[in-house]
């Protein structure tokens, strides 16, 4: 369907809608997610679908975004990643083409993207890596623009929704009558691998507040950082910890910590396996697990972090923005307090900068 505007207020819908009424032949009833891009003067459309149980992604073209013709499948699963592929979005980034998407029924990956060759005239994709754009219970669908500055952001939406029954799916925001948030802006860029980095867009700056400094501090069980003017809830977290040497068995932040301790979450590294950990069991009194995932920096001597918490939302980046997680969390409003641990034995704390963040609005 196709609908226009001159302001971004106020629509109108095209008398000759629907300009594409049905799935082409072959592909299931599936068929939804539309992203539509302009190139060398000829709009380009790229669809989510099926067929026969795999994820696939159907191009189409234009010359006017009225008549459009289908070209064919773009790429398609090989079996391995899942069912359906939700929000497909295909861009050019330096020499390389991202397709990039949500499968249905690939268990934990919610966003994955490949890293290949697009080309134009045949409309078919050929990929050579496959990556995880998050690793949290909660980062789909994500949506890609360029900006004035020419830099490729992307936006998603934070809630997981097949992972539990659905009566269950979205928790405690439904009583509350919404549904989920969006993250924060991130850039996408090609590291000398052709693997994709997501790093928070600098405008996030703006919101930064008052500020807390540590310089070498080693940490030796528990330690809490914050001024009492700082409040837990909404703050951004740069850390860098020495690894060299480092015997702690676990070491790491214990996030929107309650005065009685009841409510806590905590996002953990482990020097011995290179695992990022975030634990949120006993975050709310709802969300359920642990998500873990192996750093791509484990084997160096520096152990750097990007954090950003918000009220029900946890944005952790890592190896310099080729490891993301991203989770909701529910806890009481009052718990506020922030922790830093070390276990089994002390780490060395080379830097701690955390800022109260202001809201955007």
């Amino acid at each position: 369907m196709l609908a226009t505007s001159n302001d971004g207020v106020t629509f109108e819908k095209y008398i000759g809608n629907p300009v594409i009424s049905a799935p082409p032949e072959g592909s299931s009833a599936d068929f939804r997610d539309p992203k539509v891009w302009n190139h060398d003067d000829k709009w380009y459309m790229i669809v989510g679908s099926s067929k026969e149980g795999k994820g696939r992604a159907l191009l189409y073209r234009s010359n006017d975004l009225k008549v459009w013709e289908y070209v064919g499948v773009v790429a398609e699963s090989d079996g391995t990643m899942g069912t359906m592929w939700e929000c497909p979005d295909l861009f050019r980034l330096g020499d390389r083409h991202i397709l990039m998407f949500s499968p249905m029924g690939m268990g934990e990956k919610k966003a994955i993207y490949l890293s290949g060759k697009f080309d134009y005239t045949t409309g078919r994709f050929t990929w050579d890596y496959c990556g995880e754009v998050d690793c949290g219970f909660e980062y789909y669908a994500p949506q890609s623009f360029l900006d004035a500055k020419g830099r490729r952001i992307i936006i998603g939406w934070l809630n997981a929704w097949d992972w539990m029954p659905w009566f269950q799916n979205f928790g405690p925001t439904s009583k509350n009558n919404w549904c989920g948030v969006m993250s924060i802006p991130r850039t996408v860029e090609l590291d000398d691998n052709g693997h994709l980095r997501f790093l928070p867009v600098d405008e996030l700056k703006s919101l930064r507040g008052e500020h807390c400094h540590l310089d070498h501090t080693v940490i030796e069980g528990e330690l809490q950082p914050l001024p009492r003017s700082i409040k837990g809830d909404s703050i951004e977290i740069v850390a860098e910890f020495n690894l060299k040497d480092c015997r702690a068995e676990e070491f790491g932040f214990k996030m929107r910590v309650s005065d009685d301790g009841n409510e806590e979450t905590v996002l953990s590294y482990s020097p011995k396996t290179g695992e990022l950990q975030f634990d949120r069991n006993r975050s709310d009194g709802w969300s359920q697990g642990i998500r873990k995932c192996k750093l791509e920096s484990a084997d160096k001597d520096t152990l750097r972090s990007h954090i950003y918490i918000d009220t029900c939302v946890v944005e952790v980046f890592a190896d310099e923005g080729r490891t993301i997680m991203t989770n909701n969390i529910y806890p009481n409003p009052y718990s506020i307090n922030l922790k830093l641990f070390s276990l089994g034995d002390k780490v060395e704390l080379i830097s701690l900068d955390i800022w109260q963040l202001r809201s955007v609005g």
